[in-house]
């Protein structure tokens, strides 16, 4: 039997869920944000400002670009109240629990729980961070509706080296919460009085994690339920093109790499070595309950796979 995330003859999109503008914290208007990732080769974006919900017009696909309608929301958790974590919500589809413009405010611990409880059905939940918001797996792992979370936050990486949030995944993983693994920018294109902004500083923190999903059609819709299916990877650079596990084996095809890693429940299980590595071929242990890799370019960068639950 062959297992994969993967919709079989789908489109690769790429896209990033989780940037700012000037209706929150951000230093671009959403209008400068959109067309920076357009001409950077994206086909999807989410305009996460914090606490504020905003849609956009949804392009066709003659566009080749679709608006992800969606909010980075701060609540406090009642295991921790004096930490706020970080949570994108993400319509479903065209059918919004918000209107454009709204605005939250919830400081109690319990009413922040109840949201996600009540809007986990019309949006992806996204818990963003945690290792910047410094939480821990048992701080994590009941969360209602969280169905994914960043395991590469850029701008948390780049800017502060907090961004690496694979440790946090993999406990979560390992203690039994299924929860897809995403990568994004996070991008604020800050330090606007020198020369080179917004994106030619070294301090830019846009375009550096993204996803690229297997979506059934070009649509909201379809890039939404790869998500929600776990069919799509997540990137710092390298692409994965293909990840399954057949006859006791877990095969991944990727772009040329230096490293590809497998794990699971049970650890490490094998690795593969070498220059311009673009497939593995990587038997299993037996005992796994779930396995993922991580393929690793010359630059260190790497692409995470979905686990592919067993």
């Amino acid at each position: 039997m062959k297992f994969t995330n993967f919709i079989e003859d789908g489109i690769w999109l790429k896209g990033n869920l989780h940037t700012h503008t000037t209706n929150s914290d951000g230093e671009l208007p959403p209008e400068r944000v959109v067309r920076a990732y357009r001409e950077r080769g994206y086909q999807f974006l989410c305009l996460s400002d914090h606490n504020i919900f905003t849609a956009y017009p949804q392009f066709n696909e003659k566009d080749k670009f679709v608006m992800i309608p969606g909010f980075e929301l701060s609540i406090h958790n009642d295991k921790s109240p004096e930490k706020v974590m970080h949570v994108n919500v993400m319509s479903r589809n065209s059918t919004y629990d918000f209107e454009q413009d709204e605005e939250f405010d919830i400081p109690d611990p319990e009413d922040g729980l109840a949201f996600l409880r009540n809007h986990a059905e019309n949006n992806i939940l996204m818990l963003n961070h945690p290792y910047w918001s410094a939480l821990e797996w048992d701080e994590i792992i009941d969360l209602p509706g969280i169905t994914c979370m960043e395991v590469y936050n850029h701008a948390s990486e780049w800017l502060d080296l907090l961004g690496d949030d694979a440790r946090e995944w993999d406990a979560l993983l390992k203690k039994g919460r299924r929860l897809w693994g995403l990568a994004t920018d996070d991008s604020h294109n800050g330090y606007v009085h020198r020369d080179g902004w917004p994106f030619h500083l070294i301090e830019n923190d846009s375009f550096g994690g993204f996803i690229v999903v297997k979506a059934k059609s070009f649509t909201q819709e379809g890039i939404i339920e790869a998500i929600d299916t776990g069919s799509f990877y997540a990137s710092m650079g390298p692409e994965i093109h293909d990840f399954y596990v057949e006859d006791g084996e877990a095969v991944v095809k990727c772009s040329p790499c230096e490293r590809i890693c497998l794990s699971g429940n049970r650890g490490k299980v094998m690795r593969a070595l070498g220059v311009d590595l673009m497939e593995g071929r990587i038997p299993l242990k037996g005992n796994e309950t779930f396995v993922r890799v991580q393929c690793v370019d010359k630059y260190g960068h790497i692409a995470y796979s979905n686990p592919i639950f067993l």
